[in-house]
């Protein structure tokens, strides 16, 4: 079944004050969980007369703070109808984004518990590639990845990433700069270090399309386990992402084996190598957090 996303227009909410909203007074909505990720999710699948793209984003800018609303990475919205459904993911300070990895998880694991097409795999076609997600048991959703492109060389100049904390460390390193998915992330390790297959990773540098460098640390606790961790940011990576290209990086340097755990606190990625179709495969539980609903009552009147 395709589930086609459209590009998200609509601005800045300065233009559309609350009290002439088309919100609704009071709305439905599931929260999801994907891996260390959280989603609000609102269905209007059955909805004739939808509110409008600035209400979608002006609901996430109530909805999402985690000290004065609902509390989420962003608000995913569903429109369409029963046999054709558009997802779109709205997140306070974000403008014409598309839904992530993670939240086409979220999605998928919705339509598939609540039957929506009668089918167990979902397409959906995402910056002009197609997107495969399908369920792996009861609880997981998987979604396949092209091998991200790799190269490889030693890194001189610093201060083209926009990354200083390297220049005090005082050696040199090798940087493998991938790309998956139009993002980012740039691997360091010590050239006089040797990789052997339980060597501490230093640090990776990610990026998103359009944001800055986000410091991440990768630590190799096993062939079969990588650990992550990041600083506390707004803009959360996407971790089927990081995972993929962390997972090709480790695996073509014989540090892990085929099929490894991305841990995130808690929160297990699973990822594997599909050499027979060049394909990453990664493999994320998603959980109901809990079902509500949301008053903008005392905003609309």
């Amino acid at each position: 079944m395709n589930l086609t996303l459209l590009k998200l227009f609509g601005g800045s909410t300065s233009s559309s004050s609350v009290s002439d909203s088309s919100l609704p007074p009071l709305i439905d909505f599931y929260k999801l969980a994907c891996g260390s990720i959280d989603f609000l999710l609102w269905d209007l699948t059955d909805s004739l007369s939808p509110p409008n793209f600035v209400d979608f984003k002006l609901a996430a800018d109530l909805m999402c703070p985690r000290r004065t609303g609902v509390g989420a990475t962003g608000l995913i919205v569903l429109l369409g109808s029963n046999s054709f459904v558009e997802p779109h993911l709205f997140r306070p300070g974000h403008v014409d984004d598309l839904p992530s990895y993670q939240a086409l998880l979220c999605v998928a694991k919705y339509l598939l518990d609540g039957a929506k097409f009668g089918k167990t795999t979902f397409h959906f076609p995402l910056r002009g590639e197609e997107v495969r997600v399908y369920p792996i048991d009861s609880l997981s959703m998987a979604i396949d990845l092209d091998l991200p492109r790799c190269q490889n060389h030693v890194l001189r100049n610093l201060e083209d990433l926009q990354h200083r904390e390297f220049e005090s460390l005082g050696f040199t390193l090798k940087s493998f700069p991938l790309n998956l998915a139009h993002q980012q992330a740039h691997f360091f390790f010590q050239t006089n270090v040797g990789l052997s297959r339980l060597s501490r990773w230093k640090r990776a540098v990610f990026r998103t399309v359009g944001q800055g460098y986000l410091p991440v640390t990768l630590q190799l606790a096993s062939p079969h386990q990588i650990n992550i961790e990041y600083p506390t940011t707004e803009d959360e990576p996407d971790l089927v992402i990081l995972s993929a290209m962390a997972f090709q990086l480790a695996y073509v340097n014989g540090l892990i084996d085929q099929d490894v755990v991305m841990r995130h606190g808690n929160h297990p990625y699973f990822v594997s190598l599909q050499t027979n179709v060049e394909k990453i495969r990664v493999m994320v539980p998603i959980r109901y957090v809990f079902r509500g609903n949301y008053s903008f009552s005392e905003y609309l009147f």
